[in-house]
């Protein structure tokens, strides 16, 4: 699928792998791959006439290998009936979710609800994925000081897919900065980004006219799509429409 991802479903059973079913996906990275392949095992045990009702949820999705134990015409029913719902389902909010192309701009604007590094590489990979040459900004805003100072080292490295990005202010959402003994900061995670080019900025306004100016002095050396998305779980999601609307009005003051 262009800009998804296409796999095909085995099963082990014997040890060896047989193919169960193709599977074409709109949504772009491996964890989108590992989420269908839940789906495909749960409708394969709930076809077994219920054998899912005797597998405790509360052990995780029920691995896959697991539908090699129903026989694979069952398990091939289930690829086959989901794969026509997996490839028109188009994910959920704030998960890579496309706020608007801007054409004048030549600019995609995502936003996601990653606040982990493992969710931010995983995202960032996605993107990597669906748009392979193109430019890619991320404005991150870290939720939680205790989050931040458990896993900086991670933070740091996590941001590699991305060519450009911007950190804000720390989103404390129950926590209070003086609440925790930690020298880490959201200008310090800026300081320490290595591979792409990082820039603090505390405001989530002080972002988004960062971005105007930006996205105005590269228009005309630009030939690939630029990709921006914000990331985090506080009020970062308010990026995406504010930077939409100045975007569109200053085209309307232009026409």
């Amino acid at each position: 699928a262009e800009g998804g991802t296409d796999f095909v479903v085995v099963s082990k059973e014997d040890g060896l792998g047989r193919p169960l079913g193709w599977v074409t996906s709109p949504l772009p990275g491996l964890h989108n791959v590992l989420n269908a392949l839940g789906v495909l095992a749960t409708a394969a045990l709930l076809l077994d006439g219920g054998r899912l009702d005797s597998y405790k949820l509360s052990q995780g999705p029920p691995p896959l290998a697991l539908c090699a134990n129903i026989g694979p015409a069952t398990a091939r029913a289930a690829v086959s009936k989901m794969a026509q719902v997996l490839k028109t389902f188009q994910g959920v909010s704030r998960r890579f979710q496309h706020l608007a192309w801007l054409p004048q701009y030549k600019c995609h604007i995502y936003d996601d609800y990653a606040h982990h590094p493992t969710e931010v590489m995983a995202t960032l990979q996605a993107a990597r994925q669906r748009f392979d040459s193109a430019t890619i900004w991320a404005v991150f805003q870290p939720h939680t000081f205790s989050r931040l100072n458990q896993f900086f080292p991670q933070f740091v490295e996590a941001f590699q897919e991305a060519d450009r990005v911007i950190v804000t202010e720390v989103y404390g959402a129950r926590e209070e900065r003086d609440e925790l003994e930690s020298d880490f900061s959201s200008e310090s995670l800026a300081r320490a980004m290595q591979g792409p080019l990082t820039v603090y900025l505390p405001q989530i306004e002080d972002a988004v006219e960062r971005l105007v100016w930006e996205l105005q002095m590269s228009i005309l050396d630009r030939e690939e799509p630029l990709v921006i998305i914000s990331m985090g779980a506080g009020d970062i999601t308010l990026l995406g429409p504010q930077l939409i609307e100045r975007l569109e009005t200053l085209v309307k003051k232009t026409d």
